[in-house]
């Protein structure tokens, strides 16, 4: 009786050559995962930081050392009394035990008022792209584009009430209101957690859309979603933006695995 084809069991391919198809596999498939994306594990450091006073609308911003990306700090014009806002490089240990991590810090809170910070990747000038995408994208593109980062909040003053609620969107330089992709509140506490979302199960995605496709960078902003106070920091260490392994990737690492598989029985 005939027994079905098992690359497991069948001798055809010289040793060889199914060494040699195997290592080929797993490069290629490697190749497909690894290629492009954005990634910032914010290791390479200064302990530079951009610091903003608002003064009942009157903003100043200071920069101390040189800065290794590109941020920004916002809030309202109005503000009934000062905000001192800072961003920073920080030399503390991040969530992958390395230092290095984007903080952003409140060290003295108005009556009143919002804030948010952006990050830019290399300059506030280029902002942010993904390699992987395509000239023009769709809502597929989107779907299968992950936003990841590790997150935190301290409190240097009350460490006893650590914690801070936040709004996290990823948004076109140009026009950032209309057309941002908004990924929802978000509940952050002195425990390291890891954050993931499909850019295509964003609010506002269908502008967002059209604005990547007509050419537009992008920032990703952070911004807080209620009460704060004096010594509350925001910590986001491991930033990647990548789209997910395509199932032609992952079927070149199984034909690999099966392959040295097939090796190990042989011997």
């Amino acid at each position: 009786m005939q027994q079905p084809w098992n690359i497991l069991t069948t001798p055809t391919l010289p040793r060889r050559l199914t060494m040699l198809l195997a290592v080929c596999a797993m490069l290629s498939a490697i190749t497909c995962q690894a290629a492009g994306g954005w990634f910032d594990d914010f290791s390479d450091v200064t302990g530079a930081s951009l610091t903003q006073m608002n003064y009942y609308g009157s903003k100043t911003n200071v920069t101390t050392g040189t800065l290794v990306n590109g941020y920004e700090l916002s809030s309202p014009s109005d503000t009934s009394g000062t905000l001192r806002l800072v961003s920073r490089d920080n030399l503390s240990s991040g969530a992958d035990g390395r230092p290095g991590m984007w903080s952003v810090e409140v060290q003295n809170t108005p009556t009143s008022g919002w804030w948010a910070a952006s990050y830019f990747g290399d300059s506030v000038s280029q902002g942010l792209d993904v390699p992987e995408w395509p000239d023009m994208l769709t809502m597929q593109d989107l779907a299968d584009t992950v936003v990841e980062f590790n997150y935190r909040a301290i409190n240097s003053v009350h460490s006893y009430d650590a914690g801070l609620p936040f709004y996290c969107r990823l948004e076109p330089l140009n026009n950032p209101f209309n057309d941002r992709a908004g990924f929802g509140r978000i509940e952050a506490t002195p425990y390291w957690q890891s954050f993931s979302f499909s850019i295509g199960d964003a609010d506002n995605v269908y502008n967002f859309l059209d604005a990547v496709n007509s050419g537009e960078r992008l920032k990703l902003t952070v911004a807080n979603a209620g009460e704060y106070q004096i010594g509350d920091a925001l910590q986001i260490d491991d930033l990647r933006i990548h789209v997910v392994p395509e199932p032609a990737s992952m079927a070149l690492l199984a034909i690999g695995l099966l392959c040295f598989a097939s090796l190990r029985r042989r011997r």
